[in-house]
């Protein structure tokens, strides 16, 4: 990708932060060497990018796009934290 449409920053930003309550009283409830942090959440958030580059560039597009994102969200749902309450 040479190109990212910039509304994707504030995409994942509400993604994570919708439930950031809850996912952290639940973080809090783990042991403390269970825990997720921000790097669990910096690995999740390459996970959907690296997901949505691949429907961006399978239809031959060199910007990454609002909708491949929200794309690889449904595909990557509840699979990546902190992007869902699981």
């Amino acid at each position: 990708m040479t190109e990212y449409q910039t509304a994707i920053i504030p995409y994942l930003q509400n993604l994570a932060t919708a439930n950031e309550s809850v996912l952290m009283e639940n973080e809090m409830k783990k042991a403390v060497g269970a825990r997720r942090g921000i790097l669990d959440a910096l690995e999740s958030a390459g996970a959907i990018v690296s997901e949505a580059a691949t429907y961006a560039q399978a239809e031959k597009r060199t910007v990454l796009q609002v909708v491949d994102m929200q794309k690889a969200y449904a595909a990557k749902f509840c699979k990546v934290w902190p992007y869902c309450r699981s």
